[in-house]
């Protein structure tokens, strides 16, 4: 346990972290307007001269080209009118925009940021002033970050007016994706808690890192668009959750393999540390400025495929001997992710700067967080069965199966648990009682009425005795209650039993009438014989009422047993 718990503070530890970075990111880093494109838009691709390699066509691929300045002109070939603009991504460049040899835009030149030098990877949206004639010539002047493959210069004209309708057109799957991964994680945090409040602290935490690994996945997809710039003008901050939250996802997820496999847990919370260290060293890097997370993006990928291989290759090891009884529910789940993460890495490799990526990720990251809870769902499902058949047992054991009380069992186990208060020392009223002319009834009338009178009894003590005490019956023809610090004396309660007795039975042919024997205590828990001695004593005062009523029923001709 106290292993575990380590690996519980260490992850908290972590989202605490991360959490003070992306404040201090968001009052301190860089962050500039960002604009996102727009409208109906044409992308111009034609009649550039680049200063490396004179005309070329776009969109144009650099590569290994940090802090070398990349100039590209174009001459316009028809008037734009007013309100147009142009578009392009920015991939972690910084940018100026010349009309006419006019500095119009510019992206990361002004402004030394408080730590780092990470730019944001957006689409950023430059309008022309007043328009822009044809033979106007336009220089768009960027010099990259990082030794990169880069491929920014996707360019396209269009209308500022239809700018937030395209937002909305080219991010609605993103918006709607990362509402069901909130979903998701909302769920999964849901039973997690309910789990933790009744003490299931195995299906908690499993169910809490399952909830963890949707969010980080969420705030990832989230991250990872223009629409999140776009809101928040936070470039520095969007693009270093970026990262963050894709490795601390890898990392929940070897954390909830560790919860969920009987073997080799040592080996998943080992992955799942490497994934905090790399956070750690990203972190460090990044604000020291010995490297951005873009430039380490590499080895981000190739953790994500060691914790799903490692995970992958485990599970098929172990699958024959089903010596971990999660692994058929999270092997499927596991070949999912899996296969779309290497089909979306090579796409991403091979096509920059297309959205099929991201899609095909997401698709393979939603369907994946659906299979695990819909796995622990189904052992949810299963661990309410074996509770409401343990409910049924214990009812079973404990409770009389013909009056409906407590039975011995209960009796006995509620005196230990009152001999055994510690907190305080409360007042404990013990009633004892034995049901007059139980076998007179049984042998001259026979025992359908002796259970009647049984019932009757049972009925009679209930509605004197509880909700505030807890009645029993002990076997036979015996009875008992219990009260903890009770609102009457015994007198009283005696009283209106009698009463209740006498009301029913001027209802029904078979007369219920009960010994009854009382002694009242201080619970003192360091008396071994209290349990012993209290009972004897209201037992004893039961027996004393008894001979009473077994004279008076003598003289009627009835036997008191």
């Amino acid at each position: 346990m106290m292993e575990e718990k380590k690996y519980y503070i260490m992850s908290g530890a972590v989202l605490v972290v991360l959490a003070l970075v992306a404040i201090w990111c968001a009052v301190g880093g860089r962050n500039e307007p960002t604009k996102i494109r727009f409208g109906e838009i044409e992308k111009i691709t034609e009649n550039w001269e680049s200063n490396m390699d004179g005309i070329v066509e776009l969109p144009k691929t650099f590569s290994n080209r940090k802090d070398q300045e990349i100039m590209l002109t174009h001459i316009l070939d028809e008037d734009l009118p007013d309100g147009y603009g142009l578009m392009f991504h920015t991939g972690y460049c910084i940018y100026r925009v010349y009309l006419d040899d006019e500095l119009i835009w510019s992206y990361g030149v002004e402004g030394k940021p408080a730590f780092g030098r990470m730019l944001g990877n957006i689409v950023a949206i430059v309008e022309l002033p007043g328009g822009a004639p044809a033979g106007a010539k336009l220089v768009i002047s960027l010099i990259p970050q990082y030794n990169l493959l880069l491929n920014p210069l996707d360019v396209t004209v269009g209308s500022v007016a239809q700018l937030k309708a395209q937002v909305l057109r080219d991010g609605v799957w993103r918006i709607v994706a990362c509402a069901l991964f909130g979903v998701l994680a909302a769920v999964a945090m849901f039973f997690g808690i309910v789990h933790y409040e009744h003490g299931l602290n195995f299906n908690s935490t499993a169910f809490l890192y399952l909830g963890l690994f949707a969010l980080s996945i969420g705030v990832w997809l989230f991250c990872d668009s223009d629409l999140s710039q776009f809101i928040t003008d936070a470039n520095c901050t969007v693009a270093l959750l970026n990262f963050m939250s894709l490795l601390l996802a890898a990392s929940m997820y070897m954390a909830f393999c560790a919860q969920l496999f009987t073997e080799h847990k040592s080996l998943f919370h080992r992955l799942e540390c490497v994934g905090y260290a790399m956070i750690s060293l990203l972190l460090v890097f990044f604000v020291t400025g010995i490297a951005d997370p873009p430039q380490l993006l590499i080895f981000v990928h190739i953790y994500l495929f060691a914790v799903t291989g490692v995970a992958t290759v485990y599970m098929f090891i172990h699958m024959a001997g089903h010596r971990d009884t999660a692994i058929p529910g999270l092997l499927p789940a596991n070949l999912v992710v899996l296969f779309t993460a290497i089909i979306s890495m090579i796409c991403f490799w091979l096509a920059r700067g297309s959205q099929y990526p991201a899609i095909l990720c997401a698709l393979g990251f939603f369907l994946f967080a659906i299979m695990l809870l819909r796995m622990l769902l189904r052992q949810e499902v299963k661990i309410l069965k074996q509770g409401i058949c343990a409910s049924v047992y214990k009812e079973m054991a404990y409770h009389d199966g013909l009056t409906g009380l407590a039975n011995r069992a209960a009796f006995e186990d509620d005196m230990d648990a009152v001999a055994l208060q510690t907190a305080y020392k409360p007042e404990v009223l013990l009633f004892i009682f034995d049901l007059n002319g139980l076998k007179w009834t049984n042998d001259h009338i026979g025992h359908h009425a002796g259970d009647l009178l049984l019932k009757g009894a049972a009925q009679c003590m209930r509605e004197v005795f509880e909700p505030k005490g807890k009645c029993y019956r002990l076997g036979g023809d015996e009875y008992a209650a219990i009260l903890i610090n009770p609102a009457l004396t015994a007198g009283e309660y005696c009283d209106n039993l009698n009463r209740v007795v006498a009301k029913y039975n001027g209802k029904t042919p078979y007369k219920v009438s009960m010994a009854v024997g009382y002694a009242t205590r201080l619970v003192d828990y360091e008396d071994d014989n209290f349990k012993r001695d209290f009972f004897q004593e209201a037992d004893e005062a039961m027996y004393r009422d008894k001979e009473r009523a077994h004279e008076q029923m003598r003289r009627e001709g009835k036997s008191v047993r």
